[in-house]
């Protein structure tokens, strides 16, 4: 079984929606450089959503 944790790290895509997840705001392929962008949102509130091969992670982030 593949944990949480081995998803993230192993994720294809990263992508910030708005607040209700309606709107995909940007998309990412280095965990690195989304980091960076949600340290650096203007958002108060966004969804994540981490892509890999045959799942897709998804959180609400307050920041």
């Amino acid at each position: 079984m593949t944990s949480a944790s081995d998803k993230v790290n192993n994720a294809d895509t990263f992508e910030i929606w708005d607040a209700d997840g309606l709107a995909c705001l940007q998309v990412f392929d280095n965990k690195e450089t989304f980091i960076d962008a949600l340290a650096s949102s203007s958002s108060q509130t966004v969804v994540i959503k981490l892509r890999g091969d045959g799942y897709t992670l998804t959180g609400h982030i307050d920041l």
